[in-house]
């Protein structure tokens, strides 16, 4: 399928201690450590592979070293940007937003919140220990700080550089288009690259956002501050060894991947399209046709990580990610 040519000027704008008690989230411990160690098993030589005795674990983890490395960064006058990459269904979002989350309360004991509309962050002022070594911020999740306020951390999801469905009208087989979208060249992968680029550049921007419900992106929705230390950007093909995605590698600070069984994500995602009124046997053969191939493109992108996170939790809804 050829893409026909995306203009990318509209799409990112410059801007004027948990335990492991939570059941949702905590997996049998012989189950997730022999998990762990068969991604251990097959990981690059080169990658660090998390482990844990539940996922509530593996994300403090991976929030403290999150941080260690933005406050050590700090000196050099730039934002830290961590990538998570996975399999749709493999829960890369769910671990994007817990990130965040983490981050903010380490920072500053700070709530957070999805980045909506109209949402505002209700930070205090940066703690002690690690936090107060960020500086200058607040803690909070929504990329909607109020004036005078800034989240320690803040997620920018690839999903806001979804081709608008007038875009896809526009293609040579409309049609395909529909029913791949999701796949790489359903996105604007050059506006998607220049937002990344103009955050690193820069330290701050608006970005798109995804309405489910209507079914296009929604323009300059998430602010990213240029107070704001930590940006966390989630999404399928961060790692993608293809024009123009793989620019992103060398923007990115950390490169995550979250591994999980191709069958499991896709059991996931069997599940959240039928809990959201798709026929099964309309779901299944979406699956096929399109979410099992993506899938088998993004695992096969894992060896550009350099932190590996086994997904065996059971996730659902929109938890699945």
């Amino acid at each position: 399928m050829q893409r026909l040519p995306v203009s990318s000027n509209r799409r990112c704008g410059v801007l004027a201690s948990s335990s492991c008690a939570a059941p949702r989230l905590a997996p049998r411990p012989r189950a997730a450590a022999r998990r762990a160690a068969a991604v251990a098993a097959r990981a690059a030589p080169q990658q660090t592979v998390l482990s844990g005795s539940c996922y509530e674990e593996i994300v403090e983890g991976l929030a403290a070293r999150i941080i260690d490395a933005a406050v050590a960064q700090k000196p050099l006058g730039r934002k830290y940007i961590v990538g998570i990459a996975g399999a749709p269904g493999s829960g890369k979002s769910t671990l994007a937003a817990l990130l965040r989350d983490r981050i903010n309360r380490i920072a500053g004991g700070g709530s957070s919140s999805s980045a909506s509309s109209g949402s505002s962050s209700r930070g205090v002022a940066a703690g002690g220990g690690r936090g107060a070594a960020l500086g200058g911020v607040s803690a909070g999740g929504s990329g909607r700080a109020a004036a005078g306020e800034a989240p320690v951390a803040v997620v920018v999801p690839m999903d806001g550089f979804h081709l608008y469905k007038r875009q896809l009208d526009a293609m040579p087989d409309p049609e395909e288009a529909y029913a791949r979208r999701g796949a790489h060249w359903t996105f604007d992968a050059d506006a998607f690259v220049a937002c990344v680029r103009r955050i690193r550049e820069s330290g701050a921007a608006r970005v798109p956002s995804f309405d489910h419900g209507v079914g296009d992106p929604v323009d300059g929705d998430i602010a990213v501050d240029p107070a704001t230390p930590i940006v966390i950007v989630e999404g399928n093909y961060l790692f993608l060894d293809l024009e123009p995605w793989r620019q992103l590698r060398a923007l990115l600070d950390e490169a995550v991947f979250v591994d999980v069984p191709l069958d499991t994500a896709m059991d996931r995602v069997y599940r959240r399209q039928v809990a959201l009124g798709l026929a099964p046997d309309v779901s299944r053969r979406r699956i096929a046709g399109n979410d099992r191939p993506n899938g088998e493109l993004v695992a096969a992108s894992a060896g550009a990580a350099r932190v590996v996170v086994p997904s065996s939790v059971p996730l659902s809804g929109s938890e699945s990610d």
